[in-house]
């Protein structure tokens, strides 16, 4: 009994370091300007609720459920509202993140009977760089489905069937992409578990699907629709197009030309995105679970979405460490456990090392693909991807008296004043009259103040703000006709004020 006490008190010990430790490294990469448009959405809709405003956003000139369906931030509202701050959602993502390993420890010993095996599980979840790089990605509301799921599939297995239930609804609650791994999975319940559960889930679940998808988000929508009316030219507003649709116009202008390509023309996948890329993309991913989910049928709940994400024209999406993976994780170490579950009834002798050398190999991806890139000043090694925030490494901190100059400069912002920024200074300016700048737009120069952040001046796949820019002089000279002045440089930032402005800066 003192054995299992003690292993259960180093485990929430663990839990709530790696929370604590997910927290302060977002932070530092908030606090050092590596974050952009995602937190910004995600303020913006819980500051202007404040204020009387239901999730109004900028980006989509209108509610966030126009965008994407997320009725969960209800539930997220009242920690913003005790203490409205950027910082409050990092802290809520990285409890979420470090709690998922809760419902994976008691999974793992449900199905493998050992609280020892349960804990390098979970181990190996906290440990995993998708969590870590997960969190680095700004703040996502699809991340916050991770230990929701996990807990949906603990009640799954424990038979506790409304709890189960409920925390299905929270996930579905999450975005409209979670139903891309719900209803698969509730073919996987039907067979494997529970066939009426498993019916009953998978006419509710696709029916919810259809009107969140063809009804409820169009009408949270003021300007264009939602999936009717898209198109593949890059300069159309996101306002007047479904800009994830559009991420496969290659096969088609409309959802029906999509579908009928899709099984028609394979070859188009081939053309556009190739097929050497996705069979990487699905090494990349399966090798930090070190394949064995692949032992387990659970494995074809991820299939479609997987799939989806596999020949998307936005390369992102085949990147492991971004949030489109997010609904994965769970349905993944679910297989996970299932598959080293099947190895323990074949060689149950020779287990514990099993176990051992897994949680080895985790530690050494842990090394590679996190400790590596942080001090060695590295993108993490994967291909395609080049995810800004992901980039965070001590190089960062060398910079901290260049942050602390741009933070005490933007607090002597006049209340009042309107701001162009690069997309990483959106979160500080959201909440005022603030905006950011869009590559498929022509720039207008009549805000008070404009931010540059010099990384948006170099010309870069991933370059969100000023990629139509390649000559910064002719730039600057632009912005200077127009009557600003360099008003602060740093080794990160350009700042500009307008020369008309009334208020002194100093």
């Amino acid at each position: 009994m003192n054995e299992k006490i003690s292993l259960m008190n180093k485990f929430y010990i663990i839990v709530f370091l790696a929370g604590l430790i997910l927290f302060v490294l977002n932070s530092l990469n908030y606090y050092s300007f590596n974050m952009g448009g995602e937190i910004s959405i995600f303020e913006e809709s819980l500051h202007t609720t404040m204020n009387g405003f239901f999730l109004q956003v900028k980006f989509t000139d209108g509610l966030w459920w126009g965008f994407h369906f997320f009725p969960f931030i209800i539930f997220l509202f009242p920690f913003y509202y005790l203490f409205e701050s950027s910082y409050t959602l990092i802290f809520l993502q990285a409890v979420f993140l470090a709690v998922g390993a809760i419902p994976l420890f008691k999974l793992a010993n449900l199905k493998l009977q050992s609280e020892k095996y349960a804990f390098i599980v979970s181990i190996i979840y906290l440990l995993s760089p998708l969590i870590f790089y997960l969190n680095l990605e700004e703040v996502h509301s699809l991340v916050f489905v991770i230990p929701l799921l996990l807990f949906a599939i603990l009640f799954l297995e424990e038979g506790r069937i409304k709890w189960f239930i409920t925390f299905i609804i929270l996930s579905l609650m999450i975005e409209e992409t979670v139903f891309l791994v719900v209803i698969p999975f509730s073919i996987y319940i039907m067979l494997k578990k529970n066939k009426k559960l498993g019916l009953s889930l998978f006419l509710y679940s696709t029916i919810f699907f259809i009107i969140i998808l063809f009804l409820l988000i169009p009408a949270f929508r003021e300007k264009g629709k939602f999936i009717n009316n898209f198109t593949a030219d890059e300069n159309l507003d996101k306002q007047e197009s479904y800009v994830f649709f559009s991420r496969f116009s290659y096969l088609g202008n409309t959802p029906e030309e999509i579908v009928k390509n899709l099984l028609s023309k394979p070859y188009l996948i081939n053309e556009n995105v190739g097929f050497g890329k996705i069979v990487i993309y699905f090494i990349d991913y399966f090798k930090f679970f070190l394949f064995i989910p692949l032992l387990s049928s659970s494995i074809f709940v991820i299939v479609p979405a997987m799939f989806v994400n596999a020949i998307s024209m936005e390369g992102l999406q085949r990147c492991v460490f971004s949030h489109h993976h997010s609904t994965f994780i769970p349905i993944l170490f679910y297989g996970f456990i299932l598959g080293l579950l099947r190895i323990k009834k074949h060689i149950n002798k020779k287990f514990n090392l099993i176990m051992k050398l897994f949680l080895f190999f985790s530690i050494l991806l842990f090394i590679n693909f996190t400790l590596r890139p942080i001090f060695l000043n590295e993108r993490p090694n994967v291909y395609g991807c080049d995810i800004r925030g992901q980039d965070f490494s001590v190089a960062h901190l060398e910079k901290f008296s260049d942050y602390k100059k741009l933070h005490a400069f933007i607090d002597r912002i006049p209340k009042g004043s309107t701001v162009k920024s690069s997309l990483t200074f959106t979160p500080y300016f959201v909440k005022e009259n603030g905006g950011w700048f869009h590559q498929s737009k022509d720039w207008t120069w009549s805000s008070d103040y404009i931010f540059f952040d010099k990384r948006d001046l170099e010309f870069t796949p991933s370059n969100y703000s000023t990629r139509k820019y390649i000559d910064v002089e002719e730039l600057f000279d632009r912005i200077k006709e127009s009557g600003y002045k360099l008003e602060l440089q740093t080794s990160t930032a350009f700042v500009f004020k307008s020369s008309s402005r009334p208020f002194d800066n100093n």
